[in-house]
């Protein structure tokens, strides 16, 4: 038995080709093993706090790690390098995944959000979210999708979540909502297309999901 990890393993994939897993553990390191020898090949070192989920690219060229360092990070499966830091996930980081084509990363975490980043540039392109039923309401069926530029879209009671400060003060989701109300952006946004800034209302309005 190959003896790697200090602490417990959180996560293993294989690489596409099969000659490769990854495991990611709570001593903060990611592992890639060679499956034919059983040997540690390389130990990509950075994040702060334990591993909880590592992923392969679709062309075997990339790994993502997830951590409670609040990042996702993607490293050069050839050389162990980091490629790239993905930062903006408020609480740990549970899991991360490809999309089949490789252009998407995708990480959920303990803040209750889905983000899609470019897996190219790192760019943050969109957050997913489930928004809280009322006491009522049994499982929450109400969602918002929020593009990194700020527009959104969501389910009908969705926008009751939303607010907008403006300096000191907070207003209803109506006051902005021509501007910010972008189904078709957001869909672009999901895309990975560019999506236009809303300009000076955008510098204006910030958005608080409650």
């Amino acid at each position: 038995m190959q003896i790697g990890h200090y602490w417990n393993v959180r996560s293993v994939a294989f690489s596409p080709d099969g000659r490769s897993v990854a495991s990611g553990s709570a001593d903060y390191t990611v592992k890639l093993w060679d499956v034919a020898t059983g040997a540690v090949k390389r130990t990509l070192a950075g994040h702060t706090h334990r591993v909880t989920s590592v992923a392969f690219s679709p062309d075997g060229e990339t790994v993502a790690s997830a951590s409670y360092d609040k990042t996702v990070r993607l490293w050069d499966a050839a050389t162990g390098k980091l490629k790239r830091t993905l930062a903006g996930h408020t609480d740990f980081v549970l899991s991360v995944a490809f999309s089949p084509d490789g252009e998407t990363v995708a990480s959920g975490g303990v803040d209750g959000t889905l983000r899609l980043w470019d897996a190219h540039s790192g760019r943050r392109l969109a957050a997913l979210m489930v928004v809280p039923a009322g006491e009522q309401e049994g499982i929450s069926t109400e969602w918002l999708a929020v593009a990194e530029e700020g527009y959104y879209d969501g389910s009908a009671g969705g926008g009751r979540f939303i607010r907008w400060r403006v300096g000191n003060d907070l207003f209803p989701v109506e006051a902005y909502e021509a501007v910010f109300h972008r189904p078709d952006l957001v869909r672009k946004a999901l895309a990975g297309e560019a999506v236009p800034s809303a300009g000076r209302d955008a510098g204006m309005a910030r958005r608080v999901d409650n």
